[in-house]
């Protein structure tokens, strides 16, 4: 790994003089990733296959899955710091350019709509509704094109056409803010990229229902893109550029509404002391969540979801984040996501919580409706 220093000064954001080595070492890894014209070779297919022939086969033990850290969300989107998002947006985009050469038929949309179970889901069942609208900025054109809604978020599907005459690793859409027709914000919270240095990009951005209430039969929305995050290299490292476009693109359009099951289980779970309440669970054809109360707003959490034969710990299942809202009703909360879609499950379900080398564990069983 490189020295220290450089390294902080290039990420200050990320990294201080406390960062521990595997931090560095994967800082160091995501900013080689980004910077480079060709995926490393650990990313690529063939490397990927030596890399898994090499390790431990069937008898091995359980997956161990990291803490989930809360990040602070309180009504307002908040983007990830630019440098944050722009170094994650060049892996996602590094391993899909290298994985590409595995689909054999499907556009670079239906690509990106595969990262994960729960949006899989959605096209599997052909629920994405077209939306079809574009808009050009500076030569840039950006589409939305698919959306989705159901109780727990809303997934908007961009494609993003760029110019000829350079080539660009990613273009992505910056500063997203979506709203319902009565004002009400939708906060963005996470998303996936599929980029071609070749061709078009192709992006999913989730947004929180969890504001929409009543079930409507539909919501109508209003969306607007604050620019353009790009980054440019025509030729070796060194040609790299990165810069924003600014530029406001509008969209409107409506979606049908998906309700989800609802378990309202005010469950009190006391450990060490510390009492927490698993408040809600929602379980919607896109994702399933969990609400909580009673846990540090900071802590690194360590959760495991079970129900009808899947496990998050060993079935498949996409990525598991959690995030701090606040609610009117019960205030502060923590809510951790499972980008699974297990509407179809029932049962018994049963939900463990740790905090990551605390805590714990607090043990819930519940039934959704």
């Amino acid at each position: 790994m490189q020295d220290k220093e450089p390294l902080f000064a290039r990420y200050p954001d990320l990294l201080d003089e406390q960062a521990d080595p595997e931090t560095q070492a994967l800082i160091q890894q995501l900013a080689a990733a980004y910077a480079t014209r060709e995926p490393p070779a650990y990313l690529t297919l063939a490397g990927a296959l030596e890399l898994r022939a090499r390790q431990p086969q069937p008898g091995r033990a359980a997956r161990q899955k990291p803490p989930v850290r809360l990040a602070r969300w309180l009504l307002e989107p908040r983007p990830l710091p630019q440098r944050i998002a722009t170094i994650a947006i060049a892996l996602i985009l590094a391993l899909t350019v290298a994985v590409g050469s595995t689909y054999a038929v499907g556009t670079i949309l239906d690509r990106v709509l595969n990262f994960e179970p729960g949006t899989a889901q959605i096209a599997v069942q052909n629920l994405y509704q077209p939306i079809n609208q574009s808009q050009t900025i500076q030569g840039f054109t950006v589409t939305a094109a698919q959306g989705y809604a159901d109780s727990n978020r809303i997934i908007v599907a961009y494609m993003v056409k760029k110019p000829a005459g350079h080539i660009y690793n990613h273009v992505s859409p910056l500063g997203q803010v979506l709203t319902t027709q009565n004002g009400l914000a939708l906060p963005y919270y996470s998303g996936n990229g599929y980029g071609n240095r070749a061709g078009d990009d192709a992006y999913t951005t989730f947004f929180d229902a969890a504001g929409i209430t009543g079930n409507p039969h539909e919501v109508h929305l209003h969306l607007e893109v604050q620019g353009l995050d790009v980054a440019q290299q025509d030729g070796n490292d060194a040609t790299l550029r990165t810069y924003q476009i600014p530029g406001v693109l509008s969209f409107d359009f409506s979606l049908t509404f998906h309700p989800g099951r609802i378990a309202n289980v005010h469950q009190i779970v006391t450990v060490g002391g510390t009492a927490v309440t698993l408040e809600r669970v929602v379980v919607t054809l896109s994702e399933t969540r969990v609400y909580l109360q009673g846990l540090d707003g900071q802590a690194a959490l360590a959760p495991r979801l079970s129900v009808d034969g899947w496990d998050s710990d060993h079935s498949p299942v996409g990525p598991i984040g959690s995030f701090n809202e606040q609610s009117a009703a019960s205030g502060a909360q923590a809510v951790i996501f499972f980008s699974v879609s297990l509407y179809e499950k029932h049962g018994t379900w049963t939900l463990t919580v740790q905090v990551a080398g605390g805590s714990g564990p607090w043990t819930f069983h519940f039934v959704v409706p």
